[in-house]
């Protein structure tokens, strides 16, 4: 199985990371649509897309406007997003004075799945278990996505809570975010982020065989800083940079 990297900075973009956005190439599924989304084009196959949302702030959905882009001459024949509650929101994205053309009148179909109390779910033969894990006021949903053979989980934008880590039980890849280094803990908690020593405990708790730090903090000049933190806890951790691909 192949994964690919396209944005992996939270927030805002920086001169060598754009917003979340991580890519499975031969299984046509992403995982949430930052600025990274434009270079997706590149690593999709015809057919059907799974677009799978954590939440809606911005960096992570604003690259849905991207898509006619995306999908131009690369015969997809459907679009399916799958988000939390509030999904249905997200066509305001696709209204004046935010975009010129509404969702439903795209050159490709777009579906919309909201991921409600129904926590476990499949598409395509691929298996799906989700938790909404603490975030603002609406929380962020983090996916276990079971396929070929593999266990990929995907967890950002919360605070890593080694206590609740049964979704990424066993994983053979959990992505997670690693926004704060362990001197900024007050302001990680204040934000509903997480600081490296938590989460590579919540690595360790899962017993997870990789652990891959993203959705980094775009003013930290030396992430691999808070990569030294998290590996005091768990080793089998590594810090992605965009564009970077890997194969579990």
């Amino acid at each position: 199985m192949r994964i690919r990297f396209l944005g992996t900075t939270g927030y805002h973009p920086t001169e060598t990371r754009h917003t979340c956005c991580i890519v499975l190439p031969d299984q046509n599924i992403v995982f949430d649509a930052g600025t990274g989304f434009f270079r997706l084009r590149e690593h999709i196959q015809p057919g059907r897309l799974d677009i799978l949302l954590s939440h809606y702030h911005l960096d992570h959905v604003c690259g849905l406007q991207y898509l006619i882009d995306i999908v131009h001459e690369k015969e997809i024949k459907e679009v399916h997003l799958w988000g939390p509650p509030g999904l249905d929101q997200i066509e305001r994205l696709f209204q004046p004075p935010f975009f010129p053309l509404p969702l439903d009148q795209f050159p490709v179909k777009v579906k919309l799945h909201t991921i409600d109390k129904k926590k476990s779910f499949s598409f395509r033969g691929h298996r799906v278990k989700t938790q909404l894990f603490p975030h603002d006021d609406t929380g962020s949903l983090g996916y276990r996505l079971h396929t070929d053979g593999k266990t990929v989980v995907y967890i950002t934008d919360t605070i890593a809570d080694p206590e609740s880590f049964e979704l990424a039980r066993n994983a053979d890849l959990l992505l997670h975010e690693c926004y704060f280094r362990n001197s900024m803990e007050e302001r990680a908690l204040e934000t509903g982020h997480s600081y490296s020593s938590l989460v590579g405990r919540f690595a360790a708790a899962a017993k997870a065989s990789r652990l891959a730090l993203i959705h980094i903090n775009p003013l930290d000049p030396e992430p691999e800083f808070c990569l030294r933190e998290v590996m005091e806890h768990f080793q089998g951790a590594f810090l992605v940079i965009d564009n970077q691909e890997i194969d579990l």
